[in-house]
């Protein structure tokens, strides 16, 4: 599987790269909230699912020029759209990591 990450204002150019295996596209998530009651029961608020709450979490195979160009991207833009199997969304980068297997970058979808 491939994917790219591009930032969304003119600047130093977009990331492609392939995916691992254990990559985390397609977990999905509702917004719900739990609030505990007087009388030690709970009151769940379910209020929906929308895509721009999704998380997803590439673990990229990068080689060493990639691996600079993320780090260059992080450091000078603030907003980016990927592109990957589970979509195309406009976000941001939460974090990038080192895994045995790749590193491991997590975007947060904004919409």
């Amino acid at each position: 599987m491939i994917a790219t990450i591009q930032p969304t204002t003119y600047g130093t150019g977009g990331l492609e790269f392939n995916l691992a295996p254990s990559s985390q596209i397609t977990e999905t998530a509702v917004r719900v909230s739990r609030t505990p009651t007087l009388d030690g029961g709970a009151h769940i608020n379910h209020m929906g699912f929308s895509k721009g709450d999704r998380r997803l979490v590439y673990i990229a195979v990068l080689d060493v020029e990639q691996l600079a160009l993320l780090e260059t991207l992080i450091a000078n833009e603030t907003e980016f759209t990927t592109s990957s199997p589970a979509g195309f969304f406009h976000g941001v980068i939460e974090s990038i990591g080192e895994t045995d297997e790749g590193v491991e970058i997590v975007f947060l979808a904004g919409a």
